[in-house]
């Protein structure tokens, strides 16, 4: 999400045996990741259920990932150089369309 915002992702919601796709962007889909996995961190800290999943731990890599991203990234000088025939569904190495 920090490295491509904009990017746009394929979401599959089964109804019983039909498949039902969404196109969201990113933002929007991993919004919703974390929210799942706050909302089931906070469940799991007042209950005593113990379900085995590192709720926090998922929410402390999103984190994590959101303030490396921009660090770890490299400068654009050092990239390869970008052919025109090889985008892939029509993005640019930008992440743009």
């Amino acid at each position: 999400m920090a490295m491509f915002p904009l990017a746009r992702v394929i979401v599959v919601v089964p109804i019983v045996f039909i498949p039902l796709f969404f196109e969201l962007h990113a933002f929007v889909f991993v919004g919703i990741w974390f929210l799942i996995n706050l909302l089931q961190g906070t469940v799991d800290l007042l209950t005593s259920s113990g379900a085995g999943v590192a709720w926090w731990a998922h929410i402390g890599g999103f984190l994590a990932g959101l303030v490396l991203a921009p660090v770890l990234k490299r400068p654009e000088r050092f990239y390869r150089s970008y052919y025109s025939d090889e985008g892939v569904l029509g993005f640019d190495p930008g992440g743009r369309r």
